[in-house]
C-alpha cells in the first residue's frame, strides 16, 4: 500500500537489524520490539511511527493505535514525513 503510494520501503525481520541505508521513516509494532531506544541510536535522523494495540506512552512522533485502516496509516506517514 505504501509503495503504491510512492513511497519505498524495506522491512526488517526483527529491531536488531541495521538497514544498510539509514531510514526515513520508520514503521515499528510496539509489541514486537524491545523498545525504540536502540533505534534512536542506530538512526537519530529517522521520525518514527509506533504501531500499539492501546495509546502507548512513547517516544515516537506519531502512534497509530490497532486497528486502523489503510488512509489511516498513510495519513500518519505523512504527517511524520511531514516535520
Amino acid at each position: 500500500m505504501l509503495e503504491r503510494a510512492g513511497y519505498a520501503v524495506a522491512t526488517a525481520p526483527d529491531d536488531s537489524t541495521i538497514a544498510p541505508v539509514p531510514p526515513a521513516l520508520i514503521i515499528a509494532d510496539l509489541s514486537a520490539i524491545a523498545g525504540l531506544a536502540t533505534l534512536y541510536g542506530w538512526y537519530p535522523a529517522a521520525r518514527f511511527l509506533a504501531l500499539s494495540d492501546a495509546e502507548p506512552a512513547t517516544e515516537a512522533q506519531q502512534c497509530l493505535v490497532k486497528p486502523f485502516t489503510a488512509s489511516q496509516l498513510l495519513a500518519a506517514v505523512r504527517r511524520c514525513l511531514a516535520r
